[in-house]
């Protein structure tokens, strides 16, 4: 553990002197030594964060304590059932910030090979993702599984590494999944201070016995986060990406909480949890910039104000009415997945209906046709929201649409920065969803009606001239205009509308 620990300091040598200081004013002394336990943590949120939420902080406080208590000690895991330690040292938070922040093991552990031998296996965005997983999962039990598939989708995961690094890729799930292969690599990450002088590494393989001995025998495929946990954290990550006078009302963040949690948990149902590759397909797909506000939090324990990280600021939103589809909450669920590729400062409320306010007039859908054509820069965007119940029913369902970079004939083009979002649609409640579309294909198209996708293949919606009713079908044959999401199979409805909004600049 120690040339662990050292070999991370290396690798944050530049910020380790604002760590010590950061840690220091929240740390509590135990027979000479600076600890951090959970007060110290609840201390440094109450400075950190810009919630303005209390009980928020108090409510994931015990959850972050005991991520960082995981990572601090990571790869060497405790058993199952042996309590954690109430405080963590110095070197263990700086350990867990190292692991926990995207892009830091990835540049600090290194990669290499020796002629068609990897020494040192290149570590990728999906472990950092997966670490994160493991120190929120509180649930440990046998969950069904096809181990060909997994193993396929790992060989996936370990190609998530810049380019130069691909030779240097390996697949870290064999025989032994991917929490014995951490062991395994950090021993190889951490052999050069053992080698003697001109002394070439041992291989990678060579380790393997002596990682056995230290892997603590859990496997990934047994971990879940339980619905209630990740909602508690959600729901702070919620209000932290929020830089708004408006304060949702608590209400409302349990809502939208509880939209993001059944896309993670891929349904519902009360006792559902989230496994490993749940929680990575939702976290790549549906809501990748989530957890910014979370290591926004962290990266500042490494960073002062004046070199913050800009990947990890949150939008500054503009005034919002609570009563329109549009909400501070909403805005800032449909930040975890926009990010930058849109700024709402200046985007202003371009088309409303509301059907108890207003009767709409006939063909309202060329109204909204226009509203979402009018574009005159290529930073230019809009958001189309449709909020309505089936008949008889009382639970709301509200659909969407972000259009942005198409041609004159309105097709959806491939973007040159693949960090920005091209045109898609989506689903905000009562489930978080998003249907990306596929190029070349018309982003939406005019008739009686104002429709998106077709009705055979994909995802699609389509408006009634009137504004009456929204039709809504998923068909998973086909790949369609819009892509279909696997796990949610092959449903349509029909909505009476009661809300339609148009946003953007």
């Amino acid at each position: 553990m120690n040339r662990l620990q050292n070999l991370i300091r290396g690798a944050l040598n530049k910020e380790v002197v604002h760590f010590q200081a950061k840690f220091s004013a929240h740390s509590i002394n135990i027979a000479g030594i600076d600890y951090w336990n959970e007060v110290s943590l609840r201390n440094f949120l109450a400075v950190e964060s810009s919630s303005s939420f209390l009980y928020l902080r108090d409510e994931v406080s015990p959850i972050l304590f005991e991520v960082l208590q995981y990572l601090g000690c990571f790869p060497f895991r405790m058993n199952g059932g042996q309590p954690r330690p109430a405080a963590i040292t110095c070197d263990e938070l700086l350990s867990a910030v190292f692991w926990l922040l995207p892009g830091k093991a990835q540049k600090g552990t290194g990669a290499g090979t020796i002629g068609n031998d990897i020494y040192m296996r290149a570590r990728s965005a999906a472990d950092q993702r997966r670490l994160l997983f493991e120190s929120l999962a509180n649930v440990n039990e046998e969950f069904p599984f096809d181990m060909e598939e997994e193993k396929r989708v790992a060989t996936e995961k370990s190609q998530e590494v810049d380019e130069r690094l691909l030779d240097m890729a390996l697949r870290n799930y064999d025989d032994e999944d991917e929490m014995y292969h951490d062991v395994l690599d950090v021993l190889s990450y951490t052999q050069e201070s053992l080698k003697k002088e001109n002394e070439l590494p041992c291989r990678r393989d060579d380790f393997r016995f002596i990682a056995s001995q230290l892997h603590k025998p859990t496997s990934l495929r047994r971990l879940a986060i339980s619905r209630h946990r990740f909602k508690s954290l959600i729901k702070f990550l919620l209000a932290e990406h929020m830089k708004s006078e408006n304060l949702p009302q608590a209400v409302e963040l349990e809502n939208v909480a509880d939209t993001l949690v059944n896309a993670f948990s891929q349904g519902s149902e009360s006792t559902g949890v989230i496994t490993w590759q749940k929680f990575d397909e939702a976290l790549k797909k549906k809501a990748p910039f989530i957890f910014s506000s979370l290591y926004r939090i962290f990266n500042s324990l490494l960073t002062s104000i004046d070199n913050h990280n800009d990947d990890y600021e949150a939008f500054t939103q503009p005034s919002l009415s609570p009563n329109h589809l549009l909400s501070s909450t909403t805005l800032s669920q449909l930040s975890f997945l926009l990010d930058s590729t849109a700024s709402f400062e200046t985007a202003p409320l371009l088309y409303q209906f509301n059907k108890d306010q207003s009767t709409p007039i006939v063909d309202a859908v060329f109204e909204i046709n226009s509203a979402l054509k009018s574009m005159s820069d290529s930073s230019d965007f809009k958001i189309l929201l449709v909020s309505g119940r089936e008949k008889f029913t009382t639970e709301t369902f509200v659909f969407g649409a972000f259009i942005k970079d198409l041609t004159e004939g309105l097709e959806i083009v491939e973007l040159e920065d693949k960090a920005y979002e091209r045109s898609f649609l989506f689903q905000i409640s009562p489930i978080h969803d998003v249907f990306r579309s596929n190029v070349g294909n018309k982003a939406w198209y005019l008739d009686k009606s104002l429709c998106f996708g077709s009705n055979d293949s994909g995802f699609s919606m389509r408006l009634d001239g009137d504004l009456n009713q929204l039709h809504v079908s998923h068909k998973l044959a086909g790949e369609g205009v819009y892509q279909s999401t696997k796990w949610r199979g092959e449903w349509g409805m029909v909505l009476d509308i009661d809300n339609v909004e148009v946003w953007g600049e």
